[in-house]
């Protein structure tokens, strides 16, 4: 007989539920799931706490000289690599 996939699901999941009873039983890999779970909560909350600032993102102000040349200055900068690498 074929089981059907609905079995089969059921089957994985039972699978799954007394995988993870063995291994959270040994004190040693518990622990280190623990630890594992605290470190991506930790990352979490750090990138959820970085405010990076996005007020010039987008459209740069034209009447801002120095950022305008700052921009202008590094377009120009790969430019010149290129032409220096060719010759």
């Amino acid at each position: 007989m074929m089981a059907t996939s609905r079995n089969l699901r059921s089957y994985i999941a039972a699978g799954i539920g007394v995988g993870s009873v063995v291994i959270l039983s040994v004190k040693p890999s518990r622990t280190k799931i623990q630890w594992m779970f605290e470190q991506l909560r930790e990352k979490i909350e750090r990138t959820r706490k970085k405010n990076i600032p996005m007020e010039k993102t987008g459209h740069p102000d034209p009447y801002d000289v120095k950022d305008n040349e700052m921009v202008s200055e590094g377009a120009l900068y790969a430019v010149d690599y290129y032409n220096r690498k060719e010759q």
